[in-house]
């Protein structure tokens, strides 16, 4: 059998304050990290690479760039966390941006989608409505996402998160059966934004790539 998720014991508690900006390395996650939530079974980790960007359902991925995406509206840069996704969105219009998170969401490898949770916004409000962000002119924010399904409270811990694009086995043969069958799928990013009297979405889309499996306090793959 294996689980969606890190267990307790692999996940860090961050209480019920706002969530904070942090940029976090995979290779840093993929190795010491990894190596940690694997002392008693086994974990599987994906790094993520953005493969496709569409706006109002057309492509745009020619202007991608690694994890950088440019056009005439914004531009930003994603970079994967231990549990969460971080953007740098600058406005590049002549009038405000708004995100509507409400209207946002995040898609999982099995086209399941859900709400997440932004930079700022307390974890146990994480289901609640939320304002839009407001992006000037000119200028830039920086966003941290988390899927609401990572989030949880322990009772005796207090709020607790489990990783992205992480999964846990009790046997090492569904550790590499989920390395190769999760290998190149897709997780989104669906984000609207609102500019003056106009809505627009744009989807952004992982491929879950470089899977790292630990067993037993041990990278072996």
């Amino acid at each position: 059998m294996y689980t969606t998720h890190l267990t307790n014991k692999m996940i860090l508690n961050i209480f019920s304050r706002p969530l904070v900006v942090a940029f976090m390395s995979f290779f840093l996650f993929g190795c010491s990290s990894l190596i940690g939530v694997s002392t008693n079974n086994c974990a599987v980790a994906f790094s993520a690479n953005l493969s496709n960007v569409y706006l109002n359902g057309e492509n745009k991925s020619q202007y991608i760039s690694d994890m950088y995406f440019e056009d005439e509206n914004i531009a930003i840069k994603w970079s994967k966390g231990y549990s969460q996704m971080t953007m740098i969105i600058q406005n590049k219009s002549a009038m405000n941006l708004a995100i509507d998170w409400n209207k946002s969401a995040w898609v999982n490898v099995d086209n399941t989608s859900e709400m997440f949770i932004h930079s700022g916004v307390k974890y146990v409000d994480r289901s609640s409505v939320k304002a839009p962000s407001i992006i000037p002119s000119g200028s830039r924010i920086t966003e941290c996402i988390i899927p609401n399904s990572l989030i949880y409270y322990d009772k005796y811990l207090g709020w607790k998160e489990n990783y992205l694009l992480c999964w846990t086995t009790e046997e090492l043969d569904d550790a590499k059966k989920i390395s190769k069958l999760y290998d190149n799928k897709k997780v989104r990013a669906v984000l609207s934004f609102v500019m003056g009297a106009n809505d627009f979405e744009y989807d952004f889309e992982f491929n879950l790539t470089d899977p790292k499996i630990a067993s037993k306090g041990k990278i072996i793959q």
